[in-house]
């Protein structure tokens, strides 16, 4: 329950522990696993904010160069999931050029409002 605290588990992950009869046996394992590829997914995508708020325009490939050259793992395909995220609505906080750079169309600050105002709009559905 404290690791879904604080890296929320989705249904499918969850049926996947209770496919077999009787009780899982490495339970413990895929969770730890669910909650790191979350917390680093999580990551990621503050890390690609940060390096854009800089103001440069960099194609997923700098990205992913850029943050390795920092000792954050990633690979172009983890970039490119997480840019298409940030470019589509409701966010579009990102833009792509037609060089195939992005670029942040918003402060942090704005980027962090929109998931809030998502946020909050979620969760009286959910009640």
């Amino acid at each position: 329950m404290k690791l879904h605290d604080v890296s929320p588990f989705d249904l499918y992950q969850l049926e996947s522990l209770f496919r077999e009869k009787g009780i899982p046996t490495n339970w413990k394992d895929a969770l730890m696993v669910y909650a790191s590829d979350f917390d680093a997914r999580s990551g990621l995508l503050v890390s690609l904010l940060q390096q854009l708020s800089m103001g440069r325009e960099l194609s997923a490939e700098q990205l992913e160069a850029v943050l390795n050259a920092r000792n954050i793992p990633c690979d172009e395909e983890q970039v490119r999931s997480a840019m298409e995220f940030l470019t589509a609505a409701p966010l579009s906080v990102v833009r792509r050029n037609e060089k195939g750079r992005f670029t942040l169309c918003a402060s942090i600050e704005i980027v962090a409002r929109k998931l809030q105002v998502i946020k909050t709009r979620i969760e009286p559905a959910s009640s």
